[in-house]
C-alpha cells in the first residue's frame, strides 16, 4: 500500500522540479571571456626615490545564469595582472620589484533589461592570491598572501543578437593582499568582452 501511495505522489514532486530546471536553463546561462585595465594603489616602501606603476594589463573568464530576467549568479576567473615598483633605498639600494594579483569571484548579479542593452551590478566574494618579487643591490626575494574579500561592479551588455552580447564594466576587488607581507590595496578593474548566451 506504502509503495502505491509513493508511486502516486513522486510525479506531483518530479513535474514540479523538472519545470523548475527547465526554467533555469532557458532563463539564460553565458559564458564570456574579457580583458581591460588593472589599478591599484601600489606601496612605495624605498627611502631615496620610488617609481610605481599602478596600472595592470588584467583579464577574465565566467560562467554565469540569469534565474529571471532580473536576478543570476556568476562566477569567475580574474587576472588582475603585475604592478610594478622600481627605484633606490638607503639599505636595499637600487630596488626593482612586482606585484601580481589573481583569483576567483562568486557574485549575485541584478539585472535591468532596456530592449537592444541591458544594465547590471554584482556584489560576491574574491578569492584572490597575490605575490610580490623584489631584486635589489643586495639580494632578492619574494613573498605570497591569499584571502577572501568582498567585490562589486557595474555594468552594460549590448545584445549583439540573440546568442551574443558585448558587455562593457567596471568591478572593484577590496583589501588586495596583506599589509606585513605583501601590501594591501583596493584593485579596480575596467573591460570590455564578450558573451555567448545559450
Amino acid at each position: 500500500m506504502r509503495s502505491k501511495i509513493c508511486s502516486l505522489l513522486l510525479p506531483l514532486f518530479l513535474i514540479p522540479a523538472l519545470s523548475f530546471c527547465s526554467q533555469l536553463v532557458s532563463a539564460g546561462f553565458y559564458a564570456g571571456a574579457s580583458a581591460g585595465q588593472s589599478r591599484a594603489d601600489v606601496d612605495c616602501d624605498l627611502d631615496v626615490a620610488c617609481n610605481a606603476d599602478d596600472t595592470g594589463r588584467a583579464m577574465k573568464a565566467y560562467i554565469g545564469n540569469r534565474f529571471s530576467p532580473n536576478l543570476g549568479a556568476e562566477f569567475g576567473y580574474v587576472d588582475l595582472g603585475k604592478f610594478k615598483i622600481s627605484g633606490a633605498d638607503s639599505v636595499l639600494g637600487t630596488a626593482n620589484g612586482s606585484i601580481k594579483a589573481k583569483g576567483f569571484l562568486a557574485a549575485g548579479t541584478g539585472t535591468l533589461p532596456l530592449g537592444t542593452f541591458d544594465l547590471f551590478g554584482k556584489v560576491g566574494l574574491f578569492r584572490w592570491d597575490a605575490d610580490v618579487d623584489v631584486s635589489s643591490s643586495v639580494g632578492s626575494g619574494s613573498n605570497s598572501a591569499s584571502g577572501t574579500d568582498p567585490m562589486f561592479g557595474v555594468g552594460a551588455a549590448f545584445n549583439l543578437g540573440q546568442n551574443l552580447a558585448l558587455r562593457a564594466e567596471w568591478e572593484r576587488f577590496k583589501d588586495i593582499g596583506d599589509k606585513n607581507s605583501t601590501g594591501q590595496s583596493d584593485a579596480d578593474m575596467i573591460s570590455v568582452g564578450l558573451a555567448f548566451k545559450f
